[in-house]
């Protein structure tokens, strides 16, 4: 008797749309606002909530791990999209692209230090104000600590977003490590490399979080790993 080959099962390929981006993050940033992100990603109750919830919304078959990719692509996007902010001091948005309002110049040296920034040379960072909400740090210890960012109207609006020009702890340090990185980085020549000071950088930065009082999984050590 020949033997049956049983055809594999094919996972769907992943398409990130804008309708399926906008249910993606609505449904994270309520998974959130739910205390279901105790760390830096969700809990598992989070992630069966995610994908369920999307793929009923969509219609599709999303794994775990594909939800997890993205998650983990809209952080580094989140990171990249803040490192040109905080090195973006007295620069405004341009009203056409919403990006930041800079000369080819300044672009093409932060290009080459953070080559990840590219993708914001003609568009910001889309659904801004609900990848903040899925990052933002919440209390480590208070289990009722509300995600900074929430939308007014939604659970957890009490919290007031800080006013602008007060830079916090974590921007302070943060924006240090960033100028200091891109000065490197513009003068280092072809065959040197700012590889040592990045490191030692990283290190000052991150020990000054942890003594401060950042525990794993806060804004502030977030930022500063």
């Amino acid at each position: 008797m020949e033997n049956m080959l049983m055809p594999k099962t094919r996972k769907p390929n992943t398409q990130w749309d804008a309708n399926a981006t906008k249910f993606f993050n609505e449904i994270c940033v309520e998974q959130v606002l739910a205390n279901n992100r105790p760390q830096g990603c969700l809990n598992n109750k989070g992630y069966a909530n995610l994908i369920s919830q999307f793929n009923e919304r969509t219609g599709r078959n999303y794994t775990r791990v594909q939800t997890k990719n993205r998650w983990d692509a809209l952080k580094t996007d989140l990171t990249t999209w803040k490192t040109l902010l905080l090195s973006a001091s007295g620069l405004e948005r341009d009203p056409k692209t919403g990006t930041i309002a800079a000369s080819d110049d300044w672009w093409e040296e932060k290009i080459d230090a953070m080559p990840l920034c590219k993708k914001f040379r003609f568009a910001p960072l889309d659904n801004e104000e609900d990848v903040e909400i899925m990052f933002s740090g919440a209390s480590c210890t208070n289990a009722n600590a509300v995600a900074p960012g929430a939308r007014e109207g939604s659970a957890g609006a009490a919290y007031k977003s800080p006013k602008k020009g007060k830079k916090n702890f974590r921007d302070m340090q943060f924006k240090r490590f960033v100028d200091s990185f891109v000065e490197k980085a513009s003068s280092s020549s072809a065959t040197s490399s700012p590889t040592d000071h990045v490191r030692q950088e990283i290190a000052e930065i991150l020990q000054s979080v942890i003594e401060a009082g950042a525990c794993e999984g806060s804004d502030e050590h977030f930022y500063a790993t």
